[in-house]
């Protein structure tokens, strides 16, 4: 019958969609290692001049009080969600490790959109620290204005940017249904998607900010740079999913993304628009 026969399309789909996500997700060569070990250094350099940064921590103070607001208020949406679907998490348990780690990435979403100059401060404090001639000539490309954008555009854009993160995510959530080694996989998988996401939105402040880049340009530019950038966030990734304390640590990571932005993403260069 025409739904018998949809069924497997289907599950064919998702196991195809799977393999994809473990060979994006899984570094190929020596050099692929390479950029996370310095992506990782980075993060713990970056980390520790910027909570030594005074004007970063005065910064920090600003961001905390929206951000903080959001996230314990998604933790509670959390709570009150779970005492209905019980039986959901029951039959998907990687599901809640799930959405304990996205809770982080909706609050940082939803506060830049509604706080962008808090964002902005955060990164530009620390980078005016690391290099003061970039971080003027980043923040010149915040007046300019966007040649050809409108709301309709950047609303195409912002949902091709999500689709690939919550396409994943869900295929996610099924495998989380298998016992035991399905929650490793959608936890590991989860942090990696994360983990990539996490840099698309801290150097938004760059590619779509200061030099308002196409969601194609950004891809390419975020292609380019990818392991190097994974290997950045990745630290942050594992400790936002720690519940209530470990999202905090995402204003630092915007913040110390500066470090790495001067050391090895600046002189990539903004890809052509096609």
């Amino acid at each position: 019958s025409p739904r018998s026969q949809q069924t497997p399309r289907s599950m064919d789909t998702i196991k195809a969609e799977a393999i994809k996500l473990i060979q994006e997700g899984i570094p190929q060569t020596p050099q692929h290692f390479q950029q996370l070990t310095t992506g990782f250094l980075v993060a713990v350099r970056g980390l520790i001049s910027a909570t030594q940064n005074s004007k970063v921590m005065d910064r920090f103070k600003e961001f905390i009080k929206p951000y903080g607001l959001m996230t314990l208020g998604l933790y509670a949406l959390l709570a009150v969600v779970s005492i209905f679907l019980w039986p959901v998490f029951v039959l998907f348990p990687g599901l809640l490790i799930q959405l304990l780690s996205l809770i982080p990435f909706w609050a940082y979403k939803t506060t830049k959109k509604s706080h962008p100059l808090v964002h902005q401060q955060l990164f530009m404090e620390e980078l005016k620290n690391v290099d003061p001639k970039i971080a003027a000539e980043v923040e010149k490309g915040f007046t300019e204005k966007k040649s050809g954008s409108s709301w309709i555009n950047d609303t195409i854009d912002d949902t091709k940017r999500s689709w690939h993160f919550t396409k994943y995510s869900l295929i996610l959530t099924v495998f989380s249904a298998i016992p035991v080694i399905g929650t490793i996989i959608s936890f590991v998988g989860q942090t990696a998607l994360v983990a990539n996401r996490m840099g698309w939105n801290i150097f938004e402040l760059y590619t779509q900010d200061s030099k308002h880049m196409t969601y194609a340009q950004e891809k390419q530019w975020m292609k380019a740079n990818k392991w190097i950038i994974v290997g950045f966030t990745l630290p942050f990734a594992l400790v936002t999913a720690v519940p209530i304390v470990g999202p905090f640590i995402v204003g630092f990571a915007q913040a110390s993304a500066a470090h790495l932005f001067v050391e090895h993403l600046y002189k990539t260069p903004v890809p052509k628009s096609q």
